[in-house]
């Protein structure tokens, strides 16, 4: 900063109401120091970010519309299955980004379904305790949303 510069902004905060923006700013500083600098997201960003992901990343819409956690964890899906209708969903939205097998399933682990080989079936690739949502599943997933 020039010399003009400095004797501007002490004018600013040390007359008038210079000091009370001053103290806000400390107070505000101090607040956000005690939460370790982290700001609170709001459902509303919470919302455009899900949007957003949804609209951009064909695997994770996919998930969010086609899947669920079963209710009995004994239920599964065949990985490869899973992936063809991944691949047609993906075709039928006009989505260009049509991802890998291995893409597929590290967005399936990031969102926290079990990806493993399953010995009761000739060792194969399965998504454990998932199912397929029905269009009630849906209906409800839309209310949900709605009154977020």
């Amino acid at each position: 900063m020039q010399p003009d510069q400095n004797h501007c902004v002490v004018t600013f905060f040390f007359l008038g109401k210079g000091t009370l923006r001053y103290n806000w700013a400390i107070e505000g500083y101090n607040r956000l120091k005690g939460k370790d600098f982290a700001l609170k997201e709001s459902a509303t960003m919470k919302l455009a970010k899900t949007d957003y992901r949804s609209s951009t990343d064909s695997t994770r819409a996919f998930i969010n519309d086609k899947l669920k956690t079963a209710d009995n964890p004994d239920k599964r899906l065949k990985f490869g299955d899973l992936y063809e209708l991944y691949r047609g969903y993906c075709q039928s939205g006009e989505k260009r980004d049509i991802e890998a097998k291995a893409t597929f399933r590290k967005a399936l682990e990031d969102m926290k379904y079990i990806v493993d080989n399953s010995k009761k079936d000739g060792n194969q690739l399965y998504i454990f305790n998932v199912e397929l949502k029905t269009d009630q599943d849906k209906e409800e997933d839309k209310e949900d949303n709605l009154t977020v």
